[in-house]
């Protein structure tokens, strides 16, 4: 985990932070040792929306994020991606 966070975030880097949540997918809330992922999977999510708004596989990618970020319950960050990035009805 220490090399993915230490990744620029990419939609490359997307496909391994799934696995990474999987992981964690069963807890009962955010724990702070999750933090440092959750706020990779935030920039990560930022960093693909600021590069190519427009591109057809954006939405997809931060749709991905959102819901590893869900699975980990990192409620706060889903909120400010979904802001953020007007992508409320992403979130339910």
């Amino acid at each position: 985990m220490m090399t993915l966070l230490n990744e620029t975030p990419s939609q490359d880097s997307v496909h391994k932070c799934k696995k990474v949540a999987a992981w964690f997918k069963d807890v009962s809330s955010c724990p702070s040792q999750l933090k440092s992922f959750s706020d990779h999977l935030l920039q990560t999510a930022h960093s693909v929306y600021k590069q190519q708004p427009d591109h057809p596989n954006t939405r997809p990618v931060v749709s991905d994020v959102l819901t590893f970020l869900g699975s980990i319950k990192a409620w706060d960050k889903v909120l400010t991606i979904s802001d953020k990035n007007h992508y409320k009805d992403l979130v339910s």
